[in-house]
């Protein structure tokens, strides 16, 4: 353990942060404080891009838009309080997805039923 000017270094002689742990943690809960949440993305004046555009980018970057690539993870690691943020936004905005198909798949049944009863 090391403890420079109000840095706690466990495994390391040069902690970067307020508590740097060079190796594992194990522990039975983690608390994580954020600014925000993704809630955002159910506004109505939030603009969900199209399934186009996210297929244009995941083919383009080989990775969902708006997330971190493996690169980046693996150059930088990752915070816990973003990554959470971001996954919970593509949950909400798979979410409004769903909703959409399920709304698409009904209309396209009354269609089917309609063209079904046309045909009799």
């Amino acid at each position: 353990m090391y403890l420079n000017t109000g840095k706690l270094g466990i495994g390391t002689n040069t902690p970067q942060t307020a508590l740097s742990v060079n190796g594992s943690i194990t522990c039975k809960e983690v608390v994580v404080t954020m600014d925000g949440w993704a809630d955002y993305v159910f506004n109505p004046e939030y603009s969900l891009p199209s399934i186009e555009q996210v297929e244009s980018f995941i083919k383009t970057n080989n990775h969902l838009p708006d997330m971190p690539s493996e690169k980046d993870i693996v150059n930088n690691g990752l915070s816990l309080a973003d990554i959470v943020k971001q996954q919970m936004k593509k949950i909400e905005e798979l979410t409004l997805y769903v909703i959409q198909l399920k709304k698409e798949n009904i209309e396209l049944s009354k269609r089917i039923i309609s063209l079904e009863n046309n045909n009799e």
